[in-house]
């Protein structure tokens, strides 16, 4: 009589056969020791090797191995598929690794150590990874997904087994939001609209929900020559043939005359209508669309009113937004 144990680290249940293991999908060979005894004999340290399938990580919400992220809520899913080995309390590593806009390397774990659960024997391993971590990572960031883990057979400790990696480039939905809470124009400019210093400056808003001060941009066309290109800026970071939406809000200041009227350009095009502000209580929001040309855009904040008499055209100014439709 003949008994076969398998006390291998391969992972393999003891009454699994190699001819099981068949897969188009085969990635590694993993070896077998077997102890094989007999009447009056023990034949230790038989090696032989069989064909295991080892799925690479997937996210399943990338096309094409583009990972499109637009906001921060909630989570992507990144799943290995179930292979032939997977028994429950075997021990996980699920990371993502890239690199950070200066360079150095970032990673993000899924899973440490982690015991696998009688979910993922049945159903494959799938873990969350937050959107708000995948935002850490550069627009284009070329993203490595690596899954390890133990192999445990007949109750021994195994080898980690690392699976085949996956790669996905990251794509993130362009958003550049000012809102001057700081009192600085950011990366914007004063326009020849704006010629004195005194002309633009920064006006509480109050307190906010979360105990911070709010600011925007006074215009008190101290110079009353306050026609033309108030705020402008040159982007140069966009992606040509893509739509981006430009807005800003603004609210008149008081109500002496003349009304204020506002428009935004693109490129010195007009993409919205000339907003006339008559309520100074009533925050107006100036919202239009361009396709970008190229990488760069030169975006503006246009007034169509001058008071030589520097009695009215005032206004606020606040976040100005720049986002991908």
């Amino acid at each position: 009589m003949i008994n076969k144990q398998l006390t291998s680290k391969s992972g393999i249940k003891c009454d699994q056969k190699p001819a099981q293991l068949n897969s188009p999908e085969i990635t590694k060979v993993m070896t077998i020791r077997s102890t094989v005894t007999r009447v009056c004999e023990v034949i230790t340290d038989l090696h032989f090797s069989v064909p295991v399938a080892l799925s690479r990580p997937e996210v399943p919400e990338a096309v094409d191995d583009v990972l499109t992220l637009r906001g921060d809520e909630g989570s992507v899913a990144v799943v290995v598929k179930k292979w032939d080995f997977l028994k429950a309390g075997q021990s996980g590593w699920l990371e993502v690794t890239g690199l950070l806009e200066d360079g150095t390397a970032h990673t993000v774990k899924l899973m440490e150590g982690e015991p696998l659960t009688d979910s993922d024997e049945k159903e494959g391993v799938s873990r969350p990874l937050l959107r708000k971590e995948l935002n850490k990572f550069p627009n284009k960031a070329e993203l490595t997904v690596v899954f390890r883990t133990t192999v445990d057979a007949c109750c021994e400790d195994g080898p980690v087994i690392t699976f085949p990696e996956s790669k996905y480039t990251l794509r993130k939905y362009y958003r550049d939001l000012t809102d001057f809470n700081d009192r600085t124009f950011g990366r914007w400019e004063r326009g020849p609209g704006a010629p004195d210093p005194r002309d633009l400056t920064f006006e509480s808003l109050g307190v906010a929900s979360d105990g911070n001060e709010q600011y925007s941009v006074k215009n008190f066309t101290h110079t009353g020559k306050n026609l033309g290109v108030i705020l402008h800026r040159e982007f140069d970071d966009l992606e040509s043939g893509t739509t981006y939406a430009f807005s800003a809000r603004v609210r008149r200041y008081n109500t002496s005359d003349p009304t204020p009227k506002l428009s935004l350009k693109a490129d010195n095009v007009a993409i919205t209508s000339i907003e006339v502000l008559t309520d100074p209580n009533t925050w107006v929001t100036l919202a239009g669309t361009f396709v970008a040309s190229s990488n760069f855009a030169l975006l503006v904040l246009h007034s169509h009113e001058r008071d030589p008499g520097i009695a009215g055209n005032d206004y606020l100014i606040d976040y100005l937004l720049v986002e991908e439709v």
